[in-house]
């Protein structure tokens, strides 16, 4: 697992742009883990790192990324680019836009 971030206590970002407060990722070095493809193991370890990772006072797409991951086509490899159209679903608010009331330092 990496992160990359630029968050810190008191940070606040511009209201001008949709920052980027840190970037997850996940790899896998095995072949096959638990039966599953090096590909879906990443994938797994990508979303737990999301239910894991939490950000306060703001709010944030995590439940959304997490609600792409969990997609059948990104699982099987083989989502396109039509994805979010396709499923706007995806992007609604009730998978989440909303923040955690939890707080861990970026």
């Amino acid at each position: 697992m990496r992160v990359d971030g630029c968050g810190y206590v008191g940070y606040a970002p511009p209201p001008q742009f949709d920052p980027l407060l840190a970037k997850v990722i996940a790899a896998s070095s095995s072949s096959f883990a638990s039966g599953h493809t090096s590909y879906v193991a990443a994938v797994d370890r990508l979303l737990r790192a999301l239910d894991e990772f939490h950000v306060g006072g703001l709010a944030t797409n995590l439940n959304q990324l997490k609600a792409i991951l969990a997609h059948t086509a990104v699982r099987a490899a083989d989502a396109r680019t039509t994805l979010l159209a396709e499923h706007p679903d995806l992007l609604s608010p009730a998978t989440g836009a909303g923040g955690n009331g939890a707080l861990t330092l970026l």
